[in-house]
Formats: structure tokens, C-alpha cells, sequence
């Protein structure tokens, strides 16, 4: 009897190695998500002219179903100085390396450099926890269906508000996320090739602001001159009070300084 034992034992084993074989097999053919990146690209140009660059700028753009997000155009304030701008891109995360060389090919490259984040984890997260509060969500209102006292009531109630107030914070955060996963953000900054000189004044104009300059300073003048002679009214009255001490001072040194200068000359002639 011990036979018939040892080749059920037998089969038996025999099974459950081509039992994990298989779920080896099986895991092995399953199919990795890919990752779920945010990419941001940097990418510093110098152009010819950037007002002629914009427009193709845009057309690239439009070229490649992105949107222009911002746009900072710096003209040149003082000479010597060069025209800048600074453009912010958003495009399909697809066609980011056809963006890419699409943009350095209205200027010359200075700088280029492409980042990425993965937020696969941050995905996979969110989204369970948005999977596990909306359960929570409906067995509350399963809990709301049934009688019970007013206080057990407004309990769940706010429990279920809670509840929704969290939903609402992760679906926000997976949309955004989504988002960014699916358009990539460049940045694109351009500077002219050569320095920009302001335009000179027309002579009428200059004269109108060297006027306006005048005009003000004497103004100002004036004010502080005015300004000094309030001052000095308001005073007055101790500036009189000092200015009288003063002199009677000074005249009761010059009368006490007069006998002894008489009695040194007496002292002198005597001698």
C-alpha cells in the first residue's frame, strides 16, 4: 500500500512545480506600467532679432498643439545693454524633443538641459486613497439611510463632510498631476546677438522735459525757502529773547574790561 503513497506524492509535487512555474511565467509576461515622468526643459537661445523670433516662437508653438504660458519682454533700458525675453512653453510631453529642436533652430544654443520627476508612486497612492474614501464615502451614506438619533445623524453628517472635503483635496491633486505628466514646461530664454541702442529724443521732446526738470527744481526751491521762513517766524520771538542775552553780555564784558585796561596803562605810565 505504500506504493500507490508514493506516486500520488509524487504527482502531487510534480503539480505544484509546474503550478509555480506557470505564476512565474504568468508574472513575468505581465506588462510594467510605464512611468509616469514630469519633464521640464531649459533652453537659452541668442538671436539675430527677438522681435522677429516671437512670432516664430508662437508658430512653433502652435506647431505642436502646445500653448505659450508667459511671456516677459525685456527691452534694453540704458546702452549698451541687450534686448531679452523669457517665454514659457507648454507642450504635449510626446512632442517635447520635436519642440525642442524646433526652438534651437532660430538661434544659436547656448544652453539646453531637460529634467524629469517620476510620480508613478505618487499616482498609484493617491489614487488608493481616493479608491479607499470613496468606499468610506458610500458606507457612510448607507449609515445616513438608517434611523437613528439626531445626534448619531449629525455625527455621520460631519464625518461625511470630512470625508468629501478629503476627495475633493486628491481628485484636485491627480488632475494636476495628470497634467503635468501629460504636457512638459519649457522655458525659453533669448537674447540678441548684438547691443541694442534706444532710439535718441526728438529735439522737442527733450527740450520739454529739461523744461519740466526746471520748472520743478525751482518749484522745489521755493517751497524750502518758504518752508525756512516759517521756521524762522515761529522762532522769532527767542531768537529776539537770545539775541538780546547775547548783547548784554557782551556789553557788561566790555564795561568790566574797560577799568582794568585804564589801570594797566596808569601802572605803566608810572612806571
Amino acid at each position: 500500500m505504500a506504493a500507490p503513497s508514493a506516486e500520488v506524492a509524487k504527482e502531487s509535487s510534480g503539480e505544484n512545480f509546474e503550478t509555480v512555474a506557470d505564476t512565474s511565467e504568468a508574472q513575468s509576461t505581465v506588462p510594467q506600467r510605464p512611468s509616469q515622468l514630469i519633464k521640464t526643459a531649459h533652453l537659452d537661445l541668442v538671436v539675430n532679432s527677438i522681435s522677429e523670433t516671437l512670432p516664430k516662437v508662437s508658430e512653433v508653438a502652435k506647431q505642436q498643439q502646445g500653448d505659450i504660458f508667459s511671456l516677459k519682454n525685456q527691452q534694453p533700458e540704458n546702452r549698451g545693454s541687450r534686448h531679452s525675453a523669457s517665454i514659457t512653453l507648454r507642450v504635449p510631453q510626446s512632442k517635447l524633443e520635436t519642440t525642442l529642436e524646433a526652438l534651437s533652430q532660430l538661434g544659436t544654443v547656448q544652453r539646453q538641459n531637460i529634467s524629469a520627476e517620476d510620480v508613478s508612486n505618487q499616482l498609484v497612492d493617491s489614487q488608493a486613497r481616493l479608491r479607499s474614501l470613496r468606499q468610506a464615502e458610500n458606507t457612510l451614506l448607507k449609515i445616513m439611510e438608517r434611523s437613528g438619533s439626531v445626534g448619531d445623524v449629525l455625527k455621520v453628517a460631519q464625518e461625511l463632510k470630512n470625508t468629501r472635503v478629503q476627495i475633493e483635496q486628491i481628485d484636485a491633486q491627480l488632475k494636476d498631476l495628470r497634467d503635468r505628466v501629460a504636457f512638459s514646461t519649457v522655458t525659453l530664454n533669448l537674447e540678441a546677438a548684438t547691443i541694442s541702442l534706444p532710439p535718441e529724443q526728438a529735439l522737442g521732446l527733450q527740450l520739454s522735459q529739461t523744461w519740466k526738470s526746471a520748472s520743478y527744481s525751482v518749484e522745489s526751491f521755493t517751497t524750502n525757502l518758504l518752508k525756512i521762513g516759517i521756521w524762522l517766524l515761529t522762532y522769532s520771538p527767542y531768537l529776539a529773547i537770545l539775541t538780546v542775552a547775547i548783547w548784554l553780555s557782551s556789553a557788561r564784558l566790555r564795561k568790566s574790561s574797560t577799568p582794568l585796561v585804564s589801570e594797566s596803562r596808569e601802572t605803566e605810565s608810572n612806571g
